[in-house]
């Protein structure tokens, strides 16, 4: 223990160094992008004070009331992170269930009383209220109105920075299953399902508020994210991957309405951006289509395994987990491991975009090596132990589980997510480099700014807390590793 905690001290004294050796080792000031949101909440992107019937503020920033908390996260972007000007703000509708055959899929809003509130039509008075749990809480937080979407986009154009609409399925069970994991049983259910959602995001290509039309202060748009079993459904009568012709179809529907002068794309789990389970390679015709204009990953791939001692996590080990490993060397059948060749290794991004795409049936895909860039639109990680091992798992304040990575005791330290950041710019930087797949990757939106300011769950969240830790560390009053399941989280 006594060694730990040498060990520790003395990686915390060589990030002061560097932190304090000129502006190139501010790894706040290497933050380019992000993605603020999902769970803005009904009210979360108003730029101005929205008050109830009582006449208490609804969207005053934590601290300070005065403020709407979507103005405070902004101040607090400018002033802590000087080059990040590309904003991806997510805006979420809900669907039924996870079913394709039957689902529904509209905007709503936490009950039918409160301040006026609508969305592509829809009303307190007409739209379905969220789900409650247990008659306690609304287990969503609501669709923003359509005014504060395109107030708040004309805003940060007006601000200086580009702007992504960046769309989201919330599951409206209790179960509140992952967006992902909506499937379809048949062609029919897949066409269900595109009559739904395509009225989601065309909604919003044409969405148009006191004469500013949103595709005017937009700089892209994407069509669709983490739609992965939809995405990797092959048709029993055709054996096409229906979804995927959808979501061309919508990619070309979009463009009509936007223009060219707006970027679109999809974008795709790391698990789902190169094959399907059989080897099919899925999306290539979508990222080969005209009206793409990039590859779009959410980037969460596993870097590091549950078993290794990652408490004095480095930027190296980081860098090694994306260059090696699981889902580069080998996977995982049955907790056996088992060798990759590269051409199905998800995690080796530079073979999958230099080379031509070889389909199970020895047919080549539709992909042109190197045709188009890849831009990581989601990247991040938490503040808890194992962050590396699972980045995607987020603990959930008001679940059962708490959804800790795998291998984690649930120790927050700031420290996990910077060097985390760290070692995944590196590697970027590193890659983009290289003669081979010089310029492959062509940004990286880090989730995420929570719309609502700092909550309770801040500390264990993916919340970005670079900043602060940069300034924990030149002040020296570090907030100690502690544990989450220590305390209470409801």
């Amino acid at each position: 223990m006594v060694l730990f905690s040498i060990m520790r001290n003395l990686i915390i004294i060589l990030l002061l160094i560097m932190v304090a050796n000129g502006a190139e080792a501010k790894l706040s000031e290497q933050i380019k992008a992000a993605v603020i949101g999902p769970e803005s909440g009904e009210y979360g992107y108003e730029i101005t004070l929205i008050n109830n019937e009582n006449g208490g503020v609804i969207n005053g920033y934590p601290g300070n009331q005065s403020q709407p908390s979507i103005l405070g996260v902004i101040q607090k972007i400018k002033e802590g992170y000087p080059n990040l000007k590309k904003i991806s703000l997510s805006v979420g509708w809900y669907a039924s269930n996870d079913r394709a055959e039957g689902i529904k899929i509209t905007p709503k809003a936490q009950g039918n009383e409160g301040p006026d509130w609508e969305v592509a039509g829809y009303t307190r008075d007409t739209a379905e209220s969220i789900t409650k749990h247990d008659s306690d809480y609304y287990i969503w937080k609501g669709t923003p109105t359509d005014r504060s979407v395109v107030e708040l986009c004309t805003l940060l154009k007006n601000e200086g920075f580009e702007v992504v609409f960046y769309p989201f399925i919330f599951v409206d069970t209790l179960e509140q299953t992952w967006r992902g994991a909506i499937n379809a049983q048949s062609d029919d259910g897949v066409a269900n399902f595109l009559n739904e959602y395509n009225k989601f995001i065309l909604h919003y290509a044409a969405l148009e508020y006191q004469g500013v039309k949103l595709k005017d202060v937009l700089s892209g748009f994407i069509i669709g994210t983490e739609l992965e079993a939809l995405t990797k459904y092959r048709s029993a009568i055709t054996k096409e991957f229906k979804f995927v012709d959808g979501l061309i179809e919508l990619a070309a529907a979009s463009r009509k309405i936007l223009g060219e002068g707006v970027e679109i794309s999809y974008a795709a789990n790391w698990s789902e951006y190169a094959m399907d389970n059989n080897g099919w390679r899925h999306l290539d015709k979508l990222w080969a289509d005209k009206n793409i204009n990039y590859i779009g990953i959410d980037a969460y791939f596993p870097l590091l395994s549950a078993k290794e001692d990652q408490s004095l996590l480095t930027p190296e080990d980081i860098m090694r987990g994306w260059q090696s490993g699981i889902n580069y060397d080998y996977y995982l059948d049955e907790g056996v491991e088992k060798k990759l060749s590269p051409e199905y290794a998800l995690q080796n991004l530079a073979y999958w975009w230099g080379h031509k795409h070889k389909n199970p049936d020895g047919s080549l895909s539709a992909w042109v090596p190197k045709s188009k860039k890849i831009v990581f639109t989601e990247a991040g990680y938490t503040s808890i132990n194992h962050t590396a091992t699972e980045p995607w798992a987020y603990v959930d304040d008001q679940a059962d589980g708490l959804g800790l990575p795998s291998g984690s005791n649930g120790v927050v330290d700031l420290r996990n997510q910077y060097v985390a950041y760290e070692g995944t710019l590196n590697f970027v930087n590193k890659i983009n480099e290289m003669p081979e797949t010089k310029g492959m990757i062509a940004g990286i939106y880090w989730y995420n700014f929570d719309p609502k300011g700092p909550t309770d769950a801040w500390e264990h969240s993916h919340e970005l807390k670079i900043k602060e830790y940069e300034d924990s560390l030149e002040t020296g009053n570090l907030i100690e590793p502690h544990n989450i399941l220590l305390e209470p989280l409801h």
